[in-house]
């Protein structure tokens, strides 16, 4: 069993990476360059606040939804990017939803926008997050608010 010291690292299926590249349209981006504490006892503030707006095309069966976050315009170019394991459930098919999080920012490097998409294999492969990180996913969430539709 993983201990703290060694958490494990969580080891996505290919179809868990493959259904969330066909499941979901990610939108609407915005975000707070300044950084924040996901809790009040943490020495230093290692999180940006994020908003997305995100589609889900087709039903997504997995409890974790992989993004990648890409700060863009950084001293590091495209390689300043970190995964969120976001908590999938509760989302309805062809419905729209505002969410926003606290993403963990492992430079802290200034940049000037964000991207955000459904995990690669190849992505997930050079940033993969432990067992540590999974947990405190939900702690990272903010908020979810379906987004009202007009027909």
């Amino acid at each position: 069993m993983p201990t703290m010291e060694q958490p494990g690292l969580l080891q996505p299926t290919d179809a868990m990476l493959d259904d969330a590249a066909v499941a979901v349209s990610i939108g609407a981006v915005n975000f707070c360059g300044d950084l924040e504490r996901l809790r009040k006892q943490d020495f230093l503030p290692r999180y940006n606040r994020i908003e997305l707006e995100i589609l889900f095309r087709v039903e997504y069966l997995h409890e974790l939804l992989l993004l990648t976050v890409r700060r863009r315009g950084s001293s590091i170019g495209e390689d300043n990017f970190y995964t969120y394991p976001m908590p999938a459930s509760g989302f309805a098919v062809d419905r729209r939803y505002r969410v926003e999080f606290l993403h963990f920012d492992a430079f802290n490097l200034p940049f000037e926008r964000i991207g955000v998409t459904p995990t690669t294999r190849g992505e997930y492969e050079q940033r993969q997050l432990n067992l540590n990180a999974v947990r405190r996913a939900a702690e990272q969430v903010i908020c979810v608010t379906p987004v009202e539709q007009h027909n």
